[in-house]
């Protein structure tokens, strides 16, 4: 059998092209190879955007999504999405978010807005680690439904409101605790217990 061998002054220009092509696939590869996530977040964060918003428009789903992560985020809070979600417990009236103390089942029902929750718990986790979270509150770590009044949003500023939600963050000038004048490790000695006040749909309030 005969061997067909490429002349000498073409084998280099063909190991360039093959290397070349080797390279050009492998960053095809990395490109569209999903980031990597931590599922139980993505869980706990999708069951909240499900429970709290799921007939919310996607910007109102990922408001309460971004809500989420900012509390992550502040002293204030956990550092752990699920713990963040989970806080004050299963003791009805005593959690931050009521779907998870009202004593009912947790699992969804509705297969398309749960695959809706997740893939915008997914994004907004991804983009979190990049650091390129687009959050449509303005840093907000409060909120409530329009069709409630609860006294402690006075003690807030308004961000915004996006479907049946209004958002606020710390008023600077009324809540000591936000008080630019105070460090951060002086704020979190000076955080006084979040809770949810019975009455008070998914939000916290501070005493």
């Amino acid at each position: 059998m005969r061997l067909f061998r490429l002349p000498t002054f073409l084998v280099a220009p063909v190991i360039g092209v093959v290397v070349t092509l080797s390279i050009a696939s492998a960053n095809i590869r990395t490109q569209f190879e999903a980031p990597s996530v931590d599922l139980e977040a993505q869980r706990c964060l999708a069951l909240n955007v499900y429970w709290e918003a799921r007939s919310e428009p996607e910007l109102g789903q990922r408001a309460v999504a971004a809500v989420t992560l900012n509390r992550v985020k502040s002293e204030a809070f956990p550092n752990d999405v699920c713990a963040v979600v989970r806080q004050g417990g299963e003791r009805r009236n005593r959690c931050q978010f009521s779907w998870w103390c009202d004593g009912k089942k947790d699992d969804p029902n509705d297969v398309k807005a749960w695959d809706s929750a997740q893939r915008i718990a997914r994004l907004a986790l991804i983009d979190q680690d990049k650091q390129q979270m687009d959050d449509p509150t303005h840093g907000a770590l409060f909120y409530h439904a329009t069709y409630v009044k609860p006294t402690w949003a006075e003690r807030m500023v308004k961000t915004k409101r996006i479907g049946q939600h209004i958002f606020f963050v710390h008023d600077t000038q009324k809540n000591p605790i936000a008080s630019t004048q105070l460090s951060q490790g002086e704020q979190a000695k000076s955080q006084t217990r979040v809770r949810l006040r019975a009455g008070e749909v998914s939000l916290a309030s501070l005493n």
